[in-house]
């Protein structure tokens, strides 16, 4: 715990708050509860309670865990990890630094049973917002230029304040309504405390480290791999359940089964090979504590890149946080390890939304029918209603969940339009109930939503919502970041946020778009029930035309590239005008830029010029980076993607010779002294080789640019130039550096 020297006329009453947090604890430590303390005060008063609470109850928490701005997350997640026993387990949440909610899951989310979190809370509303106004906030990095931390909304913070002062959820101790300590105070002295186990684990008599829901989860799991082999039908099993339910536990000791018994062994001498795999070591370290030595030898652990990359013979792969992985590589490592179990948190407070299992689950249905899905309901690591579960998961924003999968009822899915009303408001003009059921809908709708994005909705200030409500119900709801004008500060300055105008500046060199404001749909979500009924569309004109933005030039969006979302947002009016040509990390999919006709003219030229631009540009990005051919998109996508491409009149490829001979050069020039990228004007630069004299192609270079015509990617280009007579190994930088420096020469010559 830091050292805060204690102002000595501090009046800290002992007997009065220490007497509250030992019976308090004492009760939640007997109900294996985590204990959750709020002190609102001085920070003097507050550090010398704390030292009191130490120095007198014995049995506190001898290994506190200090959290503030200053706290790395992978130190955060050691110094817990470690903690072993729930007397050692104490986290202290500093409030008045600034509230990283993402860090506060994490670490709760790491303090058993019977563990202590402290909150100090600040005594003046005040202090606690003057936290945002400072450069570590964790929303700083969020922020679009040139919005900073002191113009964030104080929505977060007063709800935050709110929920950790109200006795409901924690012991609060108030400074200044304790008495002055009386003068011949004594060392107090209280019996240890042991922590119970949960009241309700029912421990199974058969498996006495296991719940007697563990045990029966593991039997059914045993006899569903049992079956898959003996069947030949190997299939994923898929385990969830909310954090603290066991999920690792059990996975451990299924290992430790499989090991004894070894019923799925094609032969006597044929080693039962297990690997266990998630996105870091941590997250299966529980897994693997739960093995035996002799089990621990025989498992390996792998990092799933190497694991791809690498492709060992294995009987059986367990991942464990698999919603924590990017979907193109956990469908990767399920496509090659069928027989594998898939074991995840349901909700993310690490990053990965509820939306997970929406790819999960269809892509399952439709490639392993026989696969099979367990839950684990009840929690281990701490008791059935954990007070600080239910607080911090209303701090993540989690006030509800929607259940996304389920049928519509067929008395509701058809809307009374008459009976809807629509709204287009800032996050802050809503009630933090309306805000919530914003965050829930947005949750179920999106691969990624994290704990950290409720805080921005909360806070920021150029955000925008258009929502649609049939009566105090959320149906639909857009999420919008306003953004625009920007400083035009060269083409190497990269400002926070404005994504697709930084993007095409980056791409195409054209300031002018820089000088336009824009509003940008980052999300957008329909409630299950009232989809394809036309709603989004609606939504997005409603948006559009609200007027309050009667003075955004042009409305942009972003997203992975899929056939239907393409044709949803070309319907909206939208255009593309910018394709990614690496897959997105959590979705897998290639991003996609598209904008709607500006009004400014100075805008509309520059608009007019990168949309003929990307027409032309199109061909070679399609041939050369097969964008979207990755293995998340299906062949009846792809079929789909080219129908759109080549039979829609506006995307006709226009031959490179429609763009102006001064554009063209303009371009290669801009490329070769490095201020556009190779995606950018790949086709360019193939069709100007194909257009030099013969003499010019015995060029040492020549065959880079042979090899990029046909089509050849960097990395088979790199290899074929390895193995010519003479030439040094290089990296991707080095021959681009070798067609940049012939081409700057041809083009001065």
């Amino acid at each position: 715990m830091p050292n805060y020297s204690t102002d000595s006329n501090t009046a800290i009453n002992e007997n009065f708050a220490l007497t509250q947090i030992q019976s308090y604890w004492f009760a939640q430590h007997q109900a294996y509860q985590r204990s959750s303390i709020t002190l609102v005060g001085s920070r003097g008063w507050q550090t010398a309670l704390l030292k009191a609470t130490a120095n007198n109850l014995v049995g506190w928490p001898s290994d506190i865990c200090w959290l503030n701005h200053q706290t790395n997350r992978q130190s955060l997640r050691h110094q817990l990890g470690q903690t072993l026993t729930a007397n050692q387990a104490g986290l202290v949440i500093d409030l008045k630094s600034g509230i990283d909610i993402e860090s506060v899951a994490i670490a709760t989310g790491l303090l058993p049973g019977g563990g202590v979190c402290c909150w100090l809370m600040p005594a003046e509303p005040s202090d606690l917002a003057q936290a945002t106004h400072t450069s570590t906030h964790p929303l700083a990095n969020l922020l679009s230029f040139p919005w900073q931390t002191e113009h964030l909304a104080p929505a977060f913070e007063t709800w935050v304040r709110d929920l950790v002062s109200d006795p409901q959820h924690s012991l609060v101790i108030y400074e200044d309504k304790t008495l002055h300590p009386s003068p011949n105070t004594t060392q107090l002295t209280y019996p240890v405390l042991v922590p119970q186990p949960a009241q309700n684990s029912s421990l199974s008599h058969s498996h006495p480290d296991l719940t007697e829901e563990q045990a029966q989860l593991l039997k059914h799991m045993l006899d569903q791999l049992q079956h898959n082999t003996q069947v030949n039908q190997p299939a994923p099993l898929v385990l969830t359940g909310e954090r603290g339910r066991g999920k690792s536990t059990l996975l451990g000791h299924l290992i430790n089964r499989l090991f004894v018994h070894q019923p799925y062994k094609d032969s006597a001498d044929k080693d039962y090979a297990i690997a266990l795999c998630s996105a870091r070591p941590d997250q299966h370290q529980q897994a693997w504590l739960t093995l035996t030595s002799p089990h621990q030898a025989r498992v390996t652990r792998w990092a799933p890149d190497t694991l791809i990359n690498e492709q060992p013979r294995l009987d059986l792969l367990i991942i464990d946080e698999a919603a924590y992985l990017p979907w193109p590589q956990l469908q990767t490592l399920i496509g090659r390890y069928p027989a594998c179990i898939i074991s995840s948190t349901e909700s993310g407070y690490e990053g990965s939304g509820q939306a997970w299992q929406q790819h999960l689950r269809p892509w399952l249905n439709h490639h392993y029918p026989n696969w099979q899905g367990y839950q684990l309901a009840q929690p281990l690591r701490w008791q059935a209603n954990d007070p600080l579960e239910h607080l911090v998961g209303l701090l993540s924003g989690h006030t509800r969940k929607i259940n996304q999968s389920a049928r519509p009822n067929p008395d509701c899915a058809k809307l009374d339009l008459n009976r809807l009303s629509w709204q287009c408001v800032t996050p802050q003009a809503l009630s933090h109930t309306q805000r919530a059921q914003v965050f829930a809908l947005l949750t179920d709708s999106h691969y990624q939503t994290r704990p950290r994005d409720w805080q921005l909705l909360c806070s920021a200030p150029n955000l925008q919502l258009a929502l649609i409500w049939q009566g105090t119900q959320l149906t639909g709801a857009l999420w919008a970041i306003l953004e625009g004008p920007l400083p035009d500060w060269g083409p190497h300055r990269r400002l926070q946020g404005h994504l697709v105008t930084q993007k095409l500046r980056q791409h195409h060199q054209t300031p002018e778009l820089y000088s336009g404001r824009y509003a940008r749909c980052t999300r957008i979500a329909i409630a299950n029930p009232y989809r394809h009924q036309g709603l989004g569309k609606q939504l997005v004109a409603y948006w559009q035309s609200h007027p309050t933005n009667s003075s955004i030039d042009s409305f942009t969006v972003s997203f992975g590239a899929t056939p239907a979302l393409w044709r949803f947002w070309s319907d909206c009016g939208f255009h593309t005008l910018h394709l990614g040509v690496q897959p997105d990390a959590a979705s897998g999919r290639c991003n996609l830029m598209m904008m709607t006709p500006p009004k400014a003219t100075n805008l509309a030229k520059a608009y007019q010029q990168i949309q003929d631009w990307f027409k032309a540009q199109w061909p070679a990005l399609q041939h050369e980076y097969h964008p979207l051919s990755h293995d998340l998109v299906s062949n009846a996508e792809q079929q789909a993607w080219q129908f759109i491409w080549h039979t829609q009149p506006d995307w006709q490829s226009h031959p490179w010779q429609k763009i102006s001979n001064s554009q063209r050069q303009h371009a290669l020039k801009d490329y070769a002294q490095g201020l556009r990228p190779y995606e950018a004007i790949s086709g360019l630069l193939i069709d100007w080789f194909k257009q030099q004299p013969e003499a010019k192609w015995q060029w040492p270079e020549a065959a880079l640019w042979q090899w990029k015509a046909q089509g050849w990617d960097w990395s088979r280009t790199r290899q074929a130039w390895t193995l010519q007579p003479g030439q040094q190994p290089l990296g991707r930088k080095g021959l681009e550096g070798l067609l940049k420096t012939r081409l700057l020469r041809s083009l001065t010559d």
